[in-house]
């Protein structure tokens, strides 16, 4: 019997009736060894994986055991436990929480599904020595995930990664001590976070009010997600004409409309760009599960088009760096943060304001980790922008990662400058790019799913490592850059950048997905840009697939 099998039957042994125990016994053998072949790894972004029984699956047994690795790492503190639309995720919070409660640890739970951004900022406003996000943010339906937040509000770093897996080593989530929560309540370690708390969060958005943007026409779609309630409210605080997406606008773990929602994708967006185009919007937003990323369609000679991640932070850039100007709260060294895989036009946008644009690794807790080193630095005023090419933005210095609330009341205060200018944000992204060049960017990714996978996505890099391409869509490769080592003071990462004269490609392989992931940069005209990238997909079909 092979150790995955072992694992298989004590797992049957220890669970007890109910819908995981059907799916463990309804497993196929490939099925068995995909799921316990390995531990789900706890790494910075926390658990992450597909539902299911398993050792590499997200459930409840190891939710139980992360929690208590939580627990061991926080000490007797206060934990801040939110959750998102996806199945079993307000499960799986109530198993955090009884276990931390069980430790000791003081617990403040939504009553409901909340953004991710608003888990920083609580963990910030409530001094709280961690959050717990019950979330897989854009992965497909049917992935969720464990992430935890550190009393700064940002996602926690590599030590503190290490010290909670550590501490899950020699926990057993089927017999782990839990407290039920009526009963914690009445113990005074339970309780639900207050409506103020929520407002406190939106007062905090609203404080970044530049443009008037009363009557702006706006369709938003949730994508079924946690960004339901507070998106909308906030918008139409402030005047929007905001009109839903009815097929993506209430809660729904299934996503039926978007099995991959994930605003970056255009058949996600699909039913809400339909929609917008009936309403006669002039924008369409749309949030992620959990409320922390934007995906933005905007109206270009008549038509709504897709404004890329990129693009976005650059628009954002411009916009908060005019605005902060006029206001007068420009400082004379305002900074910008990007990570290294979202494209430069952000570098001659901030030139004439005497901007520094700070690049970090790719995963926003590096962002936050810059916002927080800037304090340090005593020059938090400073701050800008933070941004990533995978539709993550923040301002602000309250929430310590990318803030899809924040970032739809940003965006629409920018389509209300440029409505005011005679133009609109598509328009005024060509403006930038007449002015500065066609800075463009694409993503590709490639799907390495299973226990098979997992191998022949290490053994991609490894490959790409070992025999680097000499040339590429027929060009020599002028410089090639590993960054496993660490290169330009960042921490070491499994990323590979090469660059031809003019292309850039940069392969990661996904922390959240079983992805490898292909940036490609190219600054020529759209054109060219196009044919570029057309001919660098061809031909990465065989390079990251021989």
């Amino acid at each position: 019997m092979s150790e995955a099998c072992k694992k298989r039957e004590e797992w049957l042994q220890k669970l007890e009736e109910g819908e995981l125990k059907e799916a463990l016994r309804r497993m196929t053998p490939q099925e068995t060894e995909d799921a316990f072949f390995a531990d789900l790894r706890f790494g910075t972004g926390g658990l992450r994986g597909l539902m299911g029984p398993g050792t590499r699956a997200m459930n409840v047994v190891n939710i139980r055991r992360a929690a208590a690795g939580v627990a061991d790492w926080i000490g007797i503190k206060k934990a801040v436990v939110c959750y998102d639309s996806r199945e079993h995720s307000a499960e799986f919070a109530r198993a955090a929480a009884e276990v931390l409660t069980a430790r000791g640890i003081r617990v403040l739970m939504g009553r409901e599904l909340l953004p991710t951004p608003f888990l920083s900022f609580a963990v910030r406003a409530e001094g709280a020595g961690a959050g717990v996000m019950i979330t897989a943010s854009h992965n497909p339906a049917p992935y969720n995930g464990f992430k935890v937040y550190g009393p700064d509000g940002c996602q926690i770093t590599e030590g503190d990664a290490a010290a909670i897996a550590a501490a899950m080593e020699g926990e057993d989530g089927f017999s782990l001590p839990r407290q039920p929560l009526d009963e914690a309540e009445r113990a005074g370690l339970f309780e639900r976070i207050p409506e103020a708390l929520e407002q406190a969060y939106l007062d905090d958005i609203a404080a970044q009010a530049y443009e008037n943007f009363a009557g702006l026409k706006v369709l938003y779609t949730p994508l079924n997600g946690a960004g339901w309630r507070l998106v909308p409210a906030l918008l139409r605080r402030f005047g929007a004409n905001v009109t839903l997406c009815k097929a993506q606008s209430l809660p729904d773990g299934r996503f039926p409309t978007c099995p991959r929602p994930n605003p970056e994708l255009d058949e996600t967006m699909r039913p809400a760009v339909e929609a917008g185009e009936q309403a006669g919007a002039d924008l369409v937003l749309a949030t992620d599960p959990d409320a922390d990323r934007v995906g933005v369609f905007a109206r270009k000679k008549g038509r709504l088009t897709r404004l890329s991640g990129a693009e976005v932070g650059a628009l954002l850039a411009e916009f908060l760096l005019r605005s902060r100007q006029e206001a007068g709260t420009l400082t004379a060294r305002p900074v910008l943060i990007k990570t290294i895989v979202t494209g430069d036009l952000v570098r001659p946008i901030a030139a004439p304001f005497g901007g520094e644009v700070r690049e970090v690794l790719t995963g926003f807790k590096y962002i936050g980790e810059s916002v927080a080193a800037l304090e340090r630095e005593g020059r938090a005023a400073d701050f800008v922008l933070g941004f990533e090419e995978s539709c993550g933005y923040l301002s602000g210095l309250n929430v310590r990662d990318k803030d899809g609330v924040l970032a739809c009341f940003l965006i629409c205060q920018a389509a209300a400058r440029a409505a005011r200018e005679g133009t609109t944000l598509a328009e005024r992204l060509d403006e930038l790019y007449e002015r500065h060049g066609c800075f463009e960017q694409r993503l590709f990714s490639f799907d390495f799913p299973g226990a098979e996978g997992e191998k022949d996505r290490i053994r991609v890099m490894e490959r790409l490592r070992k025999d680097p391409p000499a040339d590429l869509c027929g060009a020599p490769v002028r410089s090639a850059e590993d960054f496993a080592g660490g290169l330009y003071g960042l921490p070491p990462a499994d990323v590979l950048r090469f660059r031809t004269e003019e292309l850039t490609l940069t392969f990661r392989p996904s922390g959240t997905e079983p992805l490898v992931k292909v940036y490609a940069f190219a600054r020529g005209n759209r054109a060219q840009n196009a044919a570029l990238f057309d001919r660098c997909q061809k031909e990465l079909a065989t390079l990251v697939r021989p």
